[in-house]
């Protein structure tokens, strides 16, 4: 039962961190035309 509780809050964590990176590409994409094809 531990062991579920802190993989449910790692998964939680990790996540947010992924919606975090692809909100900043999304913003850096409207920010400057180039953006996205750098990363992509």
């Amino acid at each position: 039962m531990g062991n579920l509780a802190i993989f449910s809050s790692l998964s939680h964590l990790h996540r947010d961190t992924v919606y975090l990176v692809l909100f900043g590409l999304a913003h850096l994409g409207h920010v400057s035309a180039f953006g996205l094809d750098c990363f992509v």
